[in-house]
């Protein structure tokens, strides 16, 4: 890893290991660039993998022999507008595969973005409001369908004891 109070910083991971009678790979970076004290920006890309893991197939009732392979690409940019308000955004492309020793391999491809507002309206009081969508994919072309839209917002209120 290298400094995160510089420009630009990242960091590096990975290992393996046995996992259910199997083993488990997994592999990722993260990259941070802060163009200026109140921006910044992130890329986050993980791996994920088991290969002949003894898991129990609930499709078959019966334990059975796993392969998986999880990736993921994250993306963020942070906006300090002052010290009481800011505003994020996020986006994330997932595909995770899976593939059973008696079963064809099954593929799951998701995308989600979402707008965060925060506001620190007094000491230990804060407001967010969030504006999210999240678009799943037809499942006989792979393209992805029309996007759900959720809204959220969230109220904490610090209480002096």
């Amino acid at each position: 890893s290298s400094d995160s109070r510089e420009k630009l910083s990242g960091y590096l991971w990975g290992g393996t290991s046995s996992y259910c009678e199997g083993s488990r790979n997994y592999a990722g970076t993260w990259i941070n660039y802060k163009p200026s004290p109140s921006i910044s920006i992130e890329a986050d890309l993980d791996w994920s993998g088991t290969g002949d893991a003894r898991k129990y197939n609930w499709n078959l009732g019966e334990w059975s022999h796993r392969d998986t392979d999880w990736r993921s690409l994250q993306l963020s940019g942070n906006w300090m507008l002052s010290n009481d308000f800011s505003l994020r955004l996020t986006s994330q492309m997932s595909r995770f595969a899976s593939e059973w020793e008696a079963e064809e391999e099954s593929r799951d491809f998701s995308h989600w973005m979402n707008i965060l507002v925060s506001w620190q309206f007094r000491p230990g009081s804060m407001f967010f409001f969030m504006v999210g969508e999240n678009a799943n994919p037809d499942m006989e072309t792979g393209d992805f369908g029309k996007p759900e839209f959720t809204v959220f917002t969230k109220l904490t209120w610090f209480l002096p004891v």
